[in-house]
């Protein structure tokens, strides 16, 4: 491999690196920002899509104030299953002083990073999850 190649992969490496590093920072931010004043509403899934990055992207609107917020995340499942998704309605959390942070809550996970209890209604996602595990 000549010299150049190593830098443009050195560069590459450390251009992605950076780009996880401010993800990762964001959404530790918009975490602080929703549990600072976390308001809670249902949020309903119009469209879900398979990710350019891997995985289910899901585009979900929900209401507070009557207002119309819009935002759109991915899930790191099996994005076969992207059909399960559409009109479904799950939990938001949000920062009531900033309504446009926030993450719905669908997944396990996302209820643990809230330190909050999954509940029972939501018990089929983790058959869909298990799927997703098979499928990979």
């Amino acid at each position: 491999m000549n010299l150049n190649k190593v830098k443009d992969s050195v560069l590459g490496i450390i251009i992605i690196s950076i780009i996880v590093l401010v993800a990762i920072n964001k959404r530790k931010k918009n975490k602080k920002e929703i549990q600072a004043d976390m308001q809670f509403t249902s949020g309903k899934i119009m469209k879900s899509s398979m990710s350019h990055r891997g995985g289910v992207k899901i585009e979900y609107i929900y209401y507070y104030n009557n207002i119309e917020y819009q935002d759109e995340e991915t899930m790191g499942i099996y994005s076969g299953l992207k059909d399960v998704f559409p009109n479904k309605y799950f939990p938001v959390v949000f920062s009531g002083s900033q309504p446009q942070i926030n993450q719905m809550l669908i997944l396990p996970e996302d209820f643990d990073r809230y330190n909050l209890k999954y509940p029972d209604s939501l018990n089929w996602i983790k058959a869909v999850v298990r799927r997703s595990q098979l499928n990979h």
